[in-house]
């Protein structure tokens, strides 16, 4: 009984105010070890720097996708400017050749009109006019040789009362050097033509 009188105290205090202290800060302490309350702030601050390196990961991953944006549209533009310049090289060197052809077979180029400006825009840049004609009537006949010849000629009506009969138009100044080169021998094309250049 004695020792029934010595463990029920024991007993009686551990059941009334729980283990938990004994178990948790009064052993710790005793094994050298952290309180609850450390425990806690340790956790709080671990999960605090675990959440400031997730948001400079993240910054560093933004930033690095900012920059890659930046360098692909930088090499977007950087390739559109070359492929801008290289059709303005090939529309030069085009016009060049085209022009070089047509003086050599004595057809004129011009974009200035003595006839005025055209009322509308013409479809094509470089227009071969085989006349000129202040009467729809003579225009109209030599719209209809043209048609006759297997061309699909067109007018262009001048501000100056005046209109043309063309009977191709191309953006290509070689291409009209061309054609002109195929239809003189033939006869197809009159010797008074020359190109108009619409500027």
């Amino acid at each position: 009984m004695k020792k029934l009188n010595r463990i029920l105290p024991i007993i009686l205090l551990l059941s009334l105010t729980g283990c938990n202290f004994f178990r948790n800060d009064f052993f710790r302490a005793v094994a050298g070890r952290p309180s609850a309350s450390e425990v806690s702030q340790m956790k709080d601050s671990a999960l605090k720097e675990r959440e400031e390196k997730r948001l400079a990961a993240e910054a560093r991953a933004l930033a690095v996708r900012d920059s890659l944006v930046r360098d692909s549209i930088l090499r977007a533009e950087a390739a559109r400017d070359s492929a801008r310049n290289a059709a303005a090289e090939a529309i030069r060197r085009d016009s060049l050749e085209g022009a070089q052809a047509l003086e050599n077979i004595g057809v004129q180029v011009s974009g200035v009109s003595r006839f005025g400006r055209p009322l509308a825009k013409p479809l094509y840049k470089y227009n071969i006019v085989v006349g000129v004609f202040r009467t729809e009537e003579a225009a109209a006949g030599m719209f209809n040789k043209m048609s006759r010849s297997g061309f699909h000629p067109y007018t262009l009506m001048f501000d100056g009362g005046v209109q043309a009969v063309c009977m191709y138009g191309d953006d290509s100044l070689s291409s009209i050097a061309n054609l002109i080169m195929y239809a003189k021998p033939r006869r197809t094309c009159p010797d008074g033509s020359w190109v108009y250049v619409y500027r």
